[in-house]
């Protein structure tokens, strides 16, 4: 699986150095690309979950020492997967996020669940200093993107489960990655189910944690996904 997402990400990265470099993106602004590593658990996880944010937050600050992508070459590529590696699916972070989607994880796998068993991705591969890109750059991000990395790397690691923690106000964006993905509210905003033929049957959207823990609505919305997905 990692073999074929470091295939996917070698392609992908030429033209995702030229986007980066480009004027329109500024560059010395956006951070390193968000690239996968699935773990061990991943593979023997029952209900593989596959749960995507919005964009990161500085990513790759610490691990890269500040510098974006260290040169050109394809090890570039393998160092970023390392990055995501190293991070650990945010097992030193106590965050909505990261108390959410182990939840869920667990919740889709009960009695079966090791620590590294889910994937994270975002809609946006990239931060702005620690935001979502601008305009500019969202679209020479997706211009350098003719099948969206995202769309290759949900094929490429076949989740059963997909949560979009991306809120309502970003369906637009699911759908310029899944054109005319359909949208089923579940419960009013809250929660939605989305379907599209490249996406599992059990592919929900609902808000970020962050937002699920204002409303004291992250415990129970683990246990409506979880119960959504039998």
């Amino acid at each position: 699986m990692n073999k074929q997402l470091l295939a996917a990400y070698r392609t992908y990265f030429p033209d995702l150095i030229i986007a980066l470099e480009s004027g329109a993106t500024q560059a010395n602004q956006l951070s390193a690309p968000l690239l996968l590593h699935a773990f061990p658990d991943y593979a023997g996880a029952s209900n593989k979950l596959f749960v995507v944010g919005q964009e990161t937050n500085w990513w790759g600050e610490d691990d890269l020492g500040g510098k974006q992508l260290l040169g050109h070459s394809a090890e570039t590529v393998e160092l970023l997967m390392q990055c995501y590696e190293r991070f650990a699916l945010g097992r030193r972070y106590d965050s909505p996020l990261w108390r959410f989607t182990p939840s869920l994880y667990r919740a889709l796998n009960p009695g079966n669940a090791g620590p590294t068993g889910f994937l994270w991705s975002n809609l946006y591969k990239t931060d702005q200093r620690g935001k979502r890109p601008n305009q500019a750059a969202q679209l020479a991000l997706r211009t350098c993107q003719p099948t969206h990395i995202l769309r290759q790397e949900i094929a490429i690691t076949k989740p059963d489960t997909v949560v979009f923690v991306t809120g309502h106000g970003l369906d637009w964006e699911i759908r310029n990655v899944f054109p005319y993905a359909k949208s089923t509210a579940l419960d009013g905003r809250f929660l939605a189910r989305i379907e599209h033929p490249e996406l599992p049957k059990n592919t929900f959207r609902t808000y970020h944690p962050s937002y699920l823990q204002r409303k004291s609505r992250l415990s129970s919305m683990v246990r409506q996904i979880a119960e959504a997905s039998r």
